[in-house]
């Protein structure tokens, strides 16, 4: 985008040299080829985030040597933030350009249970895809790879499922993640609103564009995952369609699943 001229109490002036500015949209990133992983988690640590933009991207092969092109999506995005399991230091987010796995979301419904009240954590099939997939990162990034805590929402009651979610905690989502609604879309459209906002972030990836938001899987676009569960009722969960649309499915629907994961302190 170029920036040609501006408007001064209703007077136009032309500007000489333009002014161009890349938006997410219109970046296409960097191979971030000159650091290793372990570099750039000092980097991270440090506060150093020199040479570093959103959209630049390291690729990686996974153990069944998939390629995968792994783009920040955000950095520092959440620091400083942090109660009960302390604060989050410096932290560079990543999340994978397209889709290496596609899975189910999870089990017979979208709600917690009296040890873990979120919905993330209580569904034991998710749990054990992200253990899965953790195990096809080869060792030089999995080492580096830090857990993410997010306060997201809840949806508990012993008195029976619930359609709705009803309210937020800190939550460590482990060291492979999905994004939830807001990150992606910057706004609850298809969850609970207010608790499914949580405190979440839109990560500046997907924010004003939506080309970010349209992930493949073997080639072809796919709808994929996210960490939010649907208002409404007990086996909805939200997700992002193959055009980059808000949608929500049920949760024995298989999309695709995007490698996220979080450097840093």
């Amino acid at each position: 985008m170029a920036i040609t001229k501006i408007i001064l109490n209703g007077v136009e002036y032309p500007i000489g040299n333009q002014i161009v500015i890349d938006t997410p949209e219109l970046y296409e990133g960097r191979e971030l080829s000159e650091y290793t992983w372990d570099r750039l988690k000092q980097k991270a640590k440090d506060g150093d985030f020199t040479d570093l933009r959103v959209g630049d991207y390291k690729t990686f092969y996974l153990t069944n040597d998939v390629e995968i092109k792994a783009q920040i999506a955000g950095i520092d995005t959440y620091y400083g933030m942090g109660a009960t399991l302390g604060k989050i230091g410096h932290h560079i987010d990543f999340i994978s350009k397209d889709c290496p796995f596609q899975k189910e979301w999870g089990i017979s419904t979208n709600n917690g249970d009296s040890t873990f009240r979120d919905p993330w954590r209580s569904n034991i099939k998710m749990r054990a895809t992200c253990n899965e997939i953790i195990e096809f990162i080869p060792e030089e990034l999995s080492g580096v790879i830090t857990n993410k805590t997010l306060y997201i929402e809840t949806r508990y009651s012993s008195a029976g499922s619930l359609d709705s979610s009803n309210g937020d905690e800190n939550v460590n989502m482990g060291k492979i993640w999905l994004p939830t609604e807001y990150e992606v879309f910057g706004s609850t459209i298809w969850g609970t609103k207010g608790f499914s906002d949580g405190a979440a972030v839109q990560y500046p990836l997907f924010a004003s564009n939506t080309k970010h938001k349209i992930k493949k899987y073997n080639n072809k676009e796919t709808e994929w995952w996210l960490a939010t569960t649907g208002a409404g009722g007990n086996k909805t969960i939200c997700a992002v369609n193959s055009q980059g649309f808000p949608v929500q499915r049920t949760l024995n629907t298989t999309l695709g699943f995007p490698i996220c994961f979080r450097i840093g302190s």
